[in-house]
């Protein structure tokens, strides 16, 4: 259970990032042609950083040998 919590962490701290790059981009960028290359940019990104964090997770936890209880 504290793997599931320490995953739902670290989602919750990826989602400020993702706020605050939005909005970031949304600052530097307002009004201009790249606004909107930056929201892609910044979606893609996070799905990108989304399918190596799953990756990762599957690897260990196939690699992981069971402790006897």
């Amino acid at each position: 259970m504290s793997d599931l919590v320490c995953a739902a962490a670290h989602g919750a701290a990826g989602t400020i990032g993702f706020t605050m790059a939005l909005f970031i981009g949304g600052l530097a960028f307002a009004g201009t042609h790249f606004e909107r290359e930056a929201q892609l940019a910044i979606l893609i990104g996070s799905l990108l950083a989304a399918a190596v964090g799953i990756a990762i997770v599957l690897t260990l936890k196939a690699t992981q040998t069971p402790v006897p209880q």
